[in-house]
C-alpha cells in the first residue's frame, strides 16, 4: 500500500509544519538576518513557481509554520522545491551537510475563515508560548507581522466571507487586537521569558527534547468551526482512502505485470518511477484494473 494521499482541492488552504533534523536549532534567527532572509527568498521562488497563496508563517529555532492554498493542486510540488533549495542555502550558512527536514511534512486542513484566523493567531503566538519572548512582535525571526512599520512579505487578503476580515489591514487590526488578549490573559503567554539576545545567541548545532506526540486521527487534523463539519469531511476523506488504497494495490500488479511482458525498454530510456501520492490519484484510479496492453503502452 502506497503511503498516506494528500487531500487536495482548489479551495483547501493547509496548516503545514515540519521539524529540523533531529530537533536542532538550525533555524534559529541570526543577528544578520541571514536565515530570515533565506526562509523569505526560498518561499517567493517556491510561490511564484507554483502560484500558491500564503496567509501566514513563522520560523522557530527548530522547525517552522506556514499556512497556504494551491489552487492549482500542486501542493507537493510546492513543497518539495521549497524544502530542497531551504535546506541547500541553510546548510551553507551553518556549513554542514545532509538533510534539514528528515521526515515528510505535516500538512492539516483549514476548512473556513474563522479556523483559518484561530491558525494563523497560533502560529503568530508560537515564540511566546515557547516562552522565548514577551510578544510576537519582539521575535526576530521570519514572522508573518508588520515589523517596523512594514508589512510582512508574500502574504494575501483571507478568502472572500461574510467575515470582517477582508483585507490584510483589517487582519493586522484583528491579530493586534486578539494578540494584546493573549498576552494579558492566557496562561500560556506569561514569562519569563528567555529574550531576544538569548534566541540571538543560539547554538545552531544544540537540539531541543524530542516532542511528546500522540497518534492523531484525520479527524484531530482538521481546523472546522463545528463537529458536524468535520465530521462530514472525515468520512468524506476515509471513503476515498480505502479507494485510493485499493486501487494502489491493483495498479501495482498490474504495473508488474507489464514489466514482465516487455523488460525492455528503447534505447536511452529506463523504467518510469515508482508512482507515489498525491499526484497519483487520477492515474491510479483511471488506469487501476484496466487491459494490460493499455497499461503496458501507457508505461512503455
Amino acid at each position: 500500500m502506497g503511503r498516506k494521499r494528500r487531500s487536495q482541492a482548489e479551495e483547501s488552504i493547509y496548516f503545514i509544519s515540519n521539524r529540523c533534523f533531529q530537533g536542532r536549532y538550525l533555524l534559529a534567527p541570526n543577528q544578520s538576518g541571514k536565515i530570515n532572509s533565506i526562509f523569505i527568498e526560498c518561499l517567493a521562488i517556491a510561490q511564484e513557481r507554483y502560484k500558491v497563496i500564503i496567509y501566514g508563517y513563522v520560523v522557530m529555532s527548530n522547525h517552522y509554520h506556514l499556512v497556504v492554498k494551491a489552487p492549482l493542486l500542486n501542493l507537493s510540488p510546492f513543497m518539495r522545491d521549497f524544502q530542497t533549495l531551504f535546506s541547500k542555502r541553510i546548510n551553507g550558512v551553518r556549513e554542514r551537510r545532509g538533510t534539514l527536514f528528515p521526515e515528510r511534512f505535516s500538512c492539516e486542513l483549514i476548512k473556513d475563515n474563522m479556523s483559518l484566523f484561530t491558525v494563523v493567531r497560533y502560529i503568530v503566538l508560537n515564540p511566546v508560548r515557547a516562552k522565548l519572548v514577551s510578544s510576537p512582535y519582539l521575535w526576530p525571526g521570519a514572522i508573518s507581522l508588520p515589523k517596523d512599520g512594514k508589512p510582512p512579505a508574500l502574504l494575501s487578503p483571507f478568502p472572500k466571507s461574510k467575515s470582517r476580515i477582508k483585507t490584510l489591514d483589517d487582519l493586522w487590526k484583528a491579530l493586534d487586537k486578539s494578540i494584546e488578549k493573549a498576552l494579558r490573559v492566557e496562561p500560556e503567554c506569561q514569562g519569563p521569558f528567555k529574550g531576544v539576545d538569548v534566541v540571538l545567541e543560539t547554538n545552531p548545532f544544540d537540539a531541543a527534547p524530542p516532542p511528546k506526540r500522540k497518534r492523531r486521527s484525520l479527524y484531530d487534523k482538521i481546523f472546522a468551526k463545528n463537529d458536524a463539519a468535520k465530521e462530514a469531511w472525515t468520512q468524506e476523506e476515509e471513503q476515498i482512502q480505502c479507494k485510493y488504497d485499493s486501487a494502489f494495490e491493483n495498479f501495482g500488479l498490474s504495473l508488474l505485470a507489464a514489466f514482465l511482458l516487455n523488460p525492455k525498454y528503447p534505447k536511452g530510456l529506463s523504467p518510469p518511477p515508482i508512482i507515489s501520492p498525491p499526484d497519483a490519484l487520477p492515474f491510479l484510479l483511471a488506469h487501476s484494473g484496466v487491459d494490460r496492453s493499455e497499461l503496458q503502452s501507457f508505461v512503455l
